[in-house]
Parts: structure tokens; sequence; C-alpha cells
């Protein structure tokens, strides 16, 4: 395969660690929320980036389907993790909306 910015290795490696920075349950604040979802969606770019460039060296090789199959099982294996970090915090950060609005109401009915 040509040269890519990052290897699957580097990648799966990043993936875990955005997993073990931001569990599920450490959403206590909109910042970290945010961080989260930066964080994600950037590791998704990476991501993106090594398929695009991997997928164009396999063209070039005997057993294209073959390479093109691998290379969508590693991705495969990423996105659902990278996804599920940025549909955590992007819920946290709904569900803060939701209770800001709802204290919210609360205040306007007791005036």
């Amino acid at each position: 395969m040509a040269w890519s910015s990052d290897s699957f290795d580097d990648l799966k490696m990043a993936t875990s660690e955005l997993k073990r920075k931001y569990p599920e349950v450490s959403f206590v604040s909109s910042l970290i929320a945010d961080g989260a979802i930066d964080d994600s969606v950037r590791l998704q770019g990476r991501l993106a980036q090594w398929f695009v460039e991997n997928e164009a060296s396999c063209y070039g090789a005997f057993f294209v389907n073959s390479c093109l199959q691998d290379i969508k099982s590693k991705r495969r294996q990423l996105l659902p993790e990278l996804k599920q970090i940025e549909f955590a915090a992007k819920d946290f950060k709904r569900q803060s909306r939701v209770f800001s609005g709802d204290q919210k109401s609360v205040l306007d009915q007791m005036k």
C-alpha cells in the first residue's frame, strides 16, 4: 500500500486514547462535550483521509476487491467507536439544553 499520513495502528491507538479520555459518563459540562466532539470529528477526518489514500493504492494491487474489502473492514472497526463518542457528547449537550430550558420555564412560572 502507498504511504499514508497515518497508519491504521496509529488511528486505532488514537481512537483508544480518545475512548479513555472521554468515557460516556465523563460529560459533566458543555466544554468537555465540545472537546469530545471536536476530537472525534478531527479523528474521523484523519480516518477518512487514511481511507482515501489507501483506497487509491488498492487500485494498483492485483487483488483490488480484496484490498478494498480489507480497508473498508478496518474503517468499520473504528468509525462506530468515534461516532459513539460524538453522539454521546451531542446527547449530553442536547439534554443540558433541555434541562436549562426546563429550569427557565419553572422560574418563569414562579414569577
